[in-house]
């Protein structure tokens, strides 16, 4: 059997699973591949053309779920994961969520941080309108911030796989530790403070909820994820410190609320997440 061939049909066997190795391997190996060809003193036309496809791979979760949907199910597969763009008639009130809740979980902090001294909230410390506006636009596109390169692998890809195996709280909690797993570069880097991932953990599960509850909605989860991190208050030394240990334990306690009200389903049901597969590819290739 041609070794291609062969490849391709372990992908289709273990769609979840490759997808899964190939989220998680490919930044280690491209990440620093790109960053040697940047600095490596070619011509800086040249070596932006080399280093590029190297760094797209590092927008893992997304590369990794368009790749292994096309080996499984081709285009048909592709426009499947998504489709849940497209899934917009999900009710005002879960935009008010996805547009609301993570600045509300920004705020709240800074205002608590005031405890221990911190400056006050105020437009100097979260910008202007037109600021915050453009922040929000460009999280939006750019394909290495976290709304496009994760959640079309981490919601639209592997949640609902996850969830068509274990109840939907049980494939969240998974699915988290896959995510904080994957965070650990940025940790190993100095990019993201360790008990970050404890937020990561967190925001999984409301990611999860929010996806669920919405019937599946990739807008919504993704309008979600790129609300939170706009607002950002300028602090340093020991209040960014408080602050950042308060943001964290505000969505870890709200992630806990939502979890303990929903009970195991997080807002899902069973025959919910088989039909948001049963799009994606045909049921006899689900595993």
């Amino acid at each position: 059997m041609c070794p291609a061939r062969s490849d391709r049909s372990l992908v289709r066997r273990h769609p979840l699973a490759a997808f899964f190795a190939l989220a998680l391997v490919l930044p280690w190996i491209c990440a620093p591949i790109a960053d040697g060809l940047f600095y490596s003193g070619l011509p800086t036309l040249l070596a932006v053309a080399l280093a590029l496809p190297f760094e797209i791979m590092v927008a893992s979760p997304l590369v990794a779920a368009l790749i292994v949907s096309a080996v499984i199910g081709g285009r048909t597969a592709v426009a499947g994961l998504l489709r849940g763009f497209l899934r917009w008639r999900t009710g005002w009130r879960w935009y008010a969520v996805a547009l609301v809740l993570p600045p509300a979980l920004a705020i709240l902090p800074a205002y608590l941080n005031m405890l221990w001294d911190a400056p006050a909230p105020s437009t100097a410390l979260f910008g202007s309108v037109g600021a915050l506006l453009s922040l929000f636009a460009v999280r939006l596109v750019n394909p290495w911030d976290g709304p496009l390169s994760e959640e079309v692998g981490w919601r639209g890809f592997a949640l609902p796989r996850l969830q068509q195996r274990y109840s939907a709280l049980t494939a969240n909690l998974i699915l988290a530790g896959i995510v904080m797993t994957w965070h650990l570069r940025l940790v190993a880097s100095g990019d993201l403070p360790a008990v970050a991932l404890i937020g990561t953990l967190a925001a999984t599960i409301l990611f999860g909820w929010l996806y669920n509850s919405t019937n599946g909605s990739l807008l919504l989860v993704y309008l979600f994820h790129a609300t939170d991190g706009v607002l950002k208050p300028d602090y340093s030394g020991v209040d960014a410190t408080h602050y950042l240990w308060l943001k964290i334990a505000l969505w870890a306690l709200v992630a806990a609320g939502v979890a303990a009200y929903s009970g195991r389903t997080l807002g899902s049901t069973t025959s919910r997440s088989f039909r948001r597969i049963a799009e994606i590819v045909p049921p006899k290739i689900i595993q």
